[in-house]
């Protein structure tokens, strides 16, 4: 399992103040905080290869208007998306078990 973990990717985001980010599709688990508090992110494109999304793991992303959770995540975890306060666009499959 190939993770996106809170002490690398999260830093660098948040360093570059970046607005889009694409995760690669080798990651299955998106971890718990990964993106907390990114406030410039507005989108982010998650992989078929991903399955789970940790808790908090978008929390107080701000500027976050737009993610597409595909069919393969079937499990987010409590406060994912909490304090997102401009998500006007979510889009998610069916196949989503444990939302």
């Amino acid at each position: 399992m190939l993770e996106v973990s809170s002490s690398d990717l999260r830093r660098r985001v948040l360093a570059a103040r970046l607005s889009c980010v694409s995760i690669p599709p080798a990651v299955t688990f998106i971890g718990d905080n990964a993106f907390a508090r990114c406030t410039t992110l507005e989108a982010v494109a998650v992989p078929e290869s991903v399955t789970r999304i940790g808790e908090g793991a978008f929390e107080g992303c701000e500027a976050l208007c737009d993610i597409h959770l595909p069919s393969s995540v079937t499990d987010v975890e409590i406060a994912t998306f909490c304090a997102c306060r401009s998500l006007t666009s979510w889009r998610f499959k069916a196949a989503a078990a444990a939302l």
